[in-house]
This record gives structure tokens, sequence and C-alpha cells, in this order.
């Protein structure tokens, strides 16, 4: 059982180093460094070797954009990051990760 769950949570944790991210923040946000601290996130999960790091920071914008004035840019740029990373690969992955699922399972088996 120990050794299932270790192949699981290998597996788990190669497959979360795929997942796309998206970082977002104002150039005027104090909690996040006026910019600094995204920078930072993301340098961090590069360096963690997460596959697809995305960054885009919002000229004078603070904290909270999804609630400035000009909202809709920031959504819009949500949807196209969204219909690039996520929409167009879903497919490919999900046939990937079926043939992946499908080559630990006689592994698992083999515990028993």
């Amino acid at each position: 059982l120990m050794q299932a769950l270790d192949i699981l949570t290998q597996h788990f944790i190669i497959k979360m180093k795929k997942i796309p991210l998206y970082l977002l923040s104002g150039s005027e946000d104090a909690v996040g460094n006026f910019g600094k601290g995204i920078n930072s996130v993301c340098k961090l999960l590069k360096n963690g070797k997460i596959d697809d790091v995305s960054m885009k920071i919002y000229e004078g914008l603070r904290h909270d954009i999804l609630h400035e004035d000009n909202r809709t840019v920031i959504y819009e740029d949500i949807y196209e990051w969204w219909e690039e990373k996520i929409n167009k690969r879903l497919f490919k992955r999900i046939i990937a990760d079926k043939d992946e699922v499908n080559s630990i399972l006689p592994k698992l088996k083999e515990e028993k």
C-alpha cells in the first residue's frame, strides 16, 4: 500500500508541475511590494521546475485588480490566456493522461 501511495504521490507532483499558472498583479499593489512580489513568486515557481508560468503586471492598478474600473481588460486577458493555455491543450492532455494512468495501473496491480 505504501509503495502504491508513493507512486501516486510522485505522479501527482509531476502532474502539478505541468499545470499552467497565470500570475496577475497591479503595479501599485502595496501588498505585492509594487510588482516585486509577483516577480519573486514567478522566479521561485520557475526555479521549482513549474513548466508554464505566465505573469502580467497591470500598470497603475492596485491589489484588487478585478474590481478596478478597467476590469474588463483583465477579464479579457484571463480569457485569452485560458484559451491559449488550457482549451488548446486540454484534448492533448486528456489523451496523454489516459495513457499515463494506463501505464501506472499495472504497477499498482503488481503491488497486490
